[in-house]
């Protein structure tokens, strides 16, 4: 009969266990969105290693354009957008996505996710890049792409 009843507690402590890590983990991610919540300004894009690339971003978008572009994060419900705010850019107009904070589990890092909110529902295309800091007055993203054939990283940081 003990061991029932050690074997019940044991399974009762267990299952206490994994609840309370899933909804820490619910926490983290709604904290997170509190914070991203609200206007930021792209301050600046950089590649490392350093050097002049030719980069579109978010498919249509040239560097000159997105650096110094005005973003705002919704997320009651996950939308996203941003503003180009250069003379010569204006034909690019505001751009909606959706947007998602999910955890990479292969590496531990927090993502960040865009899909062009105008795109078919069945298309997977979207943008990701690795939340490196979250902060109420920073936002760092890193993103990882090729460029004649050599690993590059865009750093693209944001403050309020």
């Amino acid at each position: 009969m003990r061991k029932i009843i050690g074997l019940l507690c044991l399974l009762l402590l267990s299952i206490t266990a994994c609840k309370s890590t899933k909804s820490s983990s619910k926490s983290a991610a709604w904290q997170k969105e509190k914070i991203i919540k609200g206007k930021w300004k792209l301050q600046n894009v950089s590649f490392s290693p350093q050097g002049k690339y030719e980069a579109m971003f978010y498919g249509d978008t040239p560097l000159e354009c997105i650096q110094g572009s005005q973003w705002e994060f919704i997320p009651n419900n996950n939308t996203c957008s941003y503003k180009v705010n250069t003379s010569k850019c204006n034909s690019i107009g505001t751009k909606n996505f959706i947007f998602s904070l999910p955890q990479n589990e292969a590496t531990t890092t927090q993502g960040i996710v865009l899909k062009p909110k105008e795109q078919d529902k069945t298309s997977s295309r979207g943008y990701r890049s690795d939340l490196i800091e979250l902060n109420s007055n920073e936002m760092v993203w890193n993103q990882s792409i090729y460029a004649d054939g050599q690993p590059v990283t865009i750093t693209m940081n944001f403050i309020r």
